[in-house]
């Protein structure tokens, strides 16, 4: 199975050289939380935030909402397993990449310039997986399909 090309177009369709491994090591994504909204099952986003975190050393931001007891034990297992925690200053104090499952707060971090996408690991079901996310020229990230 041959990878996906690094290389391709934008949401202005100009080319680019970039994707999601390629953010500068030296800088963490934020993971904003979400683990209080009713959009998504709570144990899928605390696997995408966990998956992310663990996986490309981001820190993880939680909401102001995150208070009641299941927020605040997963909070403590995360921070067991090694994962940072951020404080929750307004996103217009930082310079790192953003990252969530669903948040207006990517949106509000792409208006700014910042990177900023939305990720979700995706579950094969007999289907292929979904591809590499693809940055646009203000920051978001679009899914690319992998090709065979």
């Amino acid at each position: 199975m041959s990878r996906a090309k690094p290389w391709g177009r934008n949401c202005s369709g100009l080319p680019y050289e970039t994707r999601v491994e390629s953010i500068d090591a030296h800088v963490a994504p934020v993971w904003l939380g979400q683990l209080h909204g009713a959009e998504l099952p709570r144990t899928r986003m605390a696997a995408a935030a966990e998956n992310f975190c663990l996986t490309y050393g981001a820190i993880y931001r939680p909401h102001p909402a995150e208070t009641d007891r299941a927020s605040r034990r997963q909070h403590q297992v995360w921070k067991d397993k090694g994962i940072r925690f951020g404080e929750n200053a307004p996103l217009s104090q930082t310079r790192n990449p953003i990252v969530s499952i669903f948040s207006t707060g990517v949106i509000e971090a792409a208006a700014m310039g910042l990177p900023s996408w939305v990720s979700i690991p995706t579950r094969r079901v007999g289907l292929r997986s979904s591809g590499n996310a693809i940055p646009c020229t203000n920051g978001a990230m679009l899914n690319q399909p992998r090709r065979p």
